[in-house]
């Protein structure tokens, strides 16, 4: 304020004049350019504060955009999870069957090579059974090891691997 006054008187005595303040003038101009000052401060803060809103407000409107189109492919991952798992389950069920069965025929085959085990050894069927066993052999429908089995050479072929291995 000094500096105003001094200045004041200056040009006051430059005009060669006397200078007169009315109620404090000096310091109502004084008051009004800092007021001036913050508001401008203030408007200048509001249009940053303005700007960054709207840089905010296209950021979450992209983020939303990004997020449905993450809540879609979530959906449509829970889809197919979901008929994965349907099938999974199908599956499981085939397995149970195909393992059930597969033991059936298992026995079944068992029970087939017992029985012409029995048939091979009685001496009035023993010609039609060994046929019957060498066409099964011969055509792939028993391996080798059956056959053997059947036949009685597994017996055998042990007993020439124990002399073997005396």
């Amino acid at each position: 304020m000094v500096n105003y006054v001094k200045s004041y008187n200056n040009i006051c005595d430059f005009c060669n004049t006397t200078p007169t303040f009315i109620n404090d003038s000096i310091r109502k101009v004084e008051k009004t350019t800092d007021e001036y000052r913050d508001v401008k401060e203030l408007s200048a803060n509001l249009n940053i504060i303005t700007k960054q809103a709207r840089q905010d407000s296209r950021r979450i409107k992209n983020l939303k955009e990004s997020n449905d189109a993450l809540q879609l492919r979530v959906d449509s991952l829970s889809e197919k999870v979901e008929t994965q798992e349907k099938q999974i389950n199908e599956y499981r069920k085939d397995n149970f069957n195909l393992k059930y069965e597969l033991q059936e025929l298992k026995h079944l085959f068992e029970k087939l090579v017992n029985f012409l085990k029995r048939m091979i050894n009685r001496k009035d069927k023993e010609d039609v059974y060994s046929e019957v066993i060498s066409d099964m052999y011969n055509h792939q429908i028993m391996s080798e090891k059956t056959f053997d089995r059947i036949t009685g050479w597994d017996d055998i072929k042990d007993k020439e691997k124990d002399d073997y291995e005396i």
